[in-house]
């Protein structure tokens, strides 16, 4: 077994522990997903797998986003059909917009594209792009409510990216294929510490202060 096929299979392992947490919290009703975030996960997560997979990128170093987009399918349809889920705020449907603009513009362009044109670097950095955009609506209700999550699973979700970002050095190639991994590493980073202040807040039954 290769360096790569070990960082890319521990990735995946370890996101799919990220989601039996979750998931039990959220069976339990012990958080309130923000489906918006959760809806454009579970399309976008493929997004890294069509890119890198067209440009070659090794499929171990894919695997934790096609587990990220088929497990975020079944989060984002039992938040919207059984909840508890957080309600979208208007500007989320404009996040949802633009992330669907920018995914659909690579569907749109890259048959057209041509080894050499130099687009190639700008291509990869989407998914990057529509992780930032995808976090939003849970950064946001997070933000307003850290009770809405537990930090756990989030930080267990970054160390699964961070063994992406791993496995891609690993496979030596180029820097814009680390432009997810690290993002989406620290976006999960982010939620995790903001929800830090919604587990203290239930432990000790009062609010946190600075």
């Amino acid at each position: 077994m290769t360096l790569v096929t070990t960082l890319g299979t521990a990735s995946g392992l370890v996101q799919l522990a990220a989601f039996v947490l979750y998931i039990r919290t959220f069976r339990r009703r012990q958080t309130r997903p923000n489906g918006m975030s959760w809806l454009m996960w579970a399309y976008g997560s493929m997004v890294p797998f069509y890119i890198e997979g067209d440009t070659g990128a090794p499929l171990p170093v894919l695997l934790a986003p096609i587990l990220c987009a088929l497990l975020s399918m079944y989060v984002a349809a039992r938040a919207f059909l059984h909840g508890p889920s957080v309600p979208a705020a208007p500007h989320d449907w404009l996040v949802l917009a633009l992330d669907l603009a920018i995914l659909g513009g690579y569907l749109a362009f890259a048959s057209a594209i041509l080894p050499g044109e130099g687009l190639e670097t700008a291509f990869l950095l989407l998914p990057a792009a529509s992780s930032v955009l995808s976090f939003w609506p849970i950064l946001r209700s997070t933000c307003l409510d850290p009770g809405g999550e537990r930090p756990l699973a989030w930080f267990v979700w970054s160390v699964s990216y961070g063994l992406m970002a791993f496995a891609v050095m690993a496979a030596e190639l180029p820097w814009p294929y680390l432009a997810y991994p690290v993002i989406t590493q620290a976006m999960n980073l982010l939620v995790g510490l903001l929800a830090m202040g919604g587990a203290e807040t239930q432990r000790t039954g009062r609010p946190t202060t600075a």
